[in-house]
């Protein structure tokens, strides 16, 4: 009896010894599978599916036929240039300091040149050019100079003249436009006179009845009126205008000089001179 149940315990001893093995070597079957199982993405619905079943549980995509390609590592960032970025941000901050540098010293440079041009001479560095002019350009002068010999009296007769810058057109039988003459004339003789002319017509201006007047304007003065006589040979056009120095004092200080005579049937017409640019050594008896 007792050596039936020493078996018996043997026995289940037996037993259970190799229900221990099988269960270990079960497990040590599940831990090899898992280690050798992984998981992948599913080529067709990009699920994650293991890379040891046949064909994808989702959408029925074959994959066991497919090869494992295990996940690569990203590949580490390239090492930064901070060197490289730092001199090129120092190349350009020097360029555009000298940029602003350029900027204010050609700044100065057309300021002083601007502010220069109302003397003789511009100077840059060490060299001197000649300035542009900005004084406007002399009117060109009217008058005309003439001399010519006194055989009677061995002297010079010098004459100074001006056209009138408009002219007048009277009727018949005076028709026809025509300019007035101003003339300063030293004779050697006659002495000083100032004479007014017209190239046709009658001024009434004759000794016998007190000679005649002769309206005269300086620039934009106030008329003045000046005795007047006529000539010796009684013709009209001519008239010689009194008080000579006081009408070239006055004249040399004017621009322009207007003269109104009273011309018969004519009324008084207004002939006006360009009296400027007078030259007195051109009119003085050489």
């Amino acid at each position: 009896m007792e050596a039936s149940s020493s078996r018996h315990r043997n026995v289940s001893r037996d037993r259970r010894g190799a229900q221990a093995r099988i269960s270990h070597s079960h497990q040590t079957s599940i831990l090899r599978e898992d280690r050798q199982m992984a998981m992948i993405q599913c080529p067709e619905c990009k699920q994650q599916v293991s890379d040891q079943a046949p064909t994808c549980p989702n959408c029925g995509a074959p994959i066991a036929m497919r090869a494992y390609a295990p996940p690569t590592a990203p590949l580490p960032p390239p090492p930064k240039k901070t060197g490289c970025l730092k001199i090129g941000c120092i190349v350009l901050a020097v360029l555009v300091l000298i940029g602003l540098i350029g900027s204010l010293v050609f700044n100065g440079v057309s300021s002083s040149r601007t502010s220069s041009t109302s003397t003789s001479t511009v100077t840059f560095g060490t060299k001197t050019t000649p300035a542009t002019s900005t004084e406007p350009a002399a009117p060109e002068s009217k008058w005309t100079y003439n001399q010519t010999q006194d055989t009677m009296a061995k002297g010079t007769v010098s004459e100074a003249s001006v056209e009138s810058t408009n002219t007048v057109e009277f009727t018949f039988p005076y028709q026809g436009e025509q300019h007035g003459t101003l003339t300063l004339r030293t004779h050697p003789r006659y002495g000083k006179n100032l004479l007014f002319n017209i190239q046709k017509g009658q001024i009434p201006c004759h000794s016998f009845s007190g000679g005649c007047k002769a309206l005269v304007r300086f620039d934009d003065g106030q008329s003045i009126s000046y005795s007047a006589d006529g000539p010796e040979d009684n013709s009209t056009e001519t008239i010689f205008i009194r008080d000579y120095n006081g009408f070239v004092n006055r004249m040399l200080k004017a621009k322009s000089v207007k003269i109104s005579v009273n011309v018969y049937q004519q009324g008084s017409p207004v002939f006006e001179f360009d009296v400027r640019n007078f030259d007195p050594g051109k009119y003085k008896v050489k």
